[in-house]
């Protein structure tokens, strides 16, 4: 089984974190979960609709 692995970058120190796919999923597609914190700076990223969406995809 190929397991993908997703880049976001913070929107406010700009550094790429590894989202694997599992986490996707699991947190990042709820609708309950609006922002995820940056392994950089701390910081809140607002998780965009898109993302959300990406659910059904996966």
């Amino acid at each position: 089984m190929n397991k993908s692995e997703y880049l976001f970058f913070c929107q406010h120190c700009g550094v790429p974190q590894r989202i694997p796919e599992f986490a996707l999923k699991t947190y990042l597609c709820d609708e309950k979960v609006k922002q995820y914190y940056c392994n950089n700076c701390s910081r809140e990223n607002k998780i965009p609709e898109y993302v959300k969406k990406l659910k059904s995809e996966l």
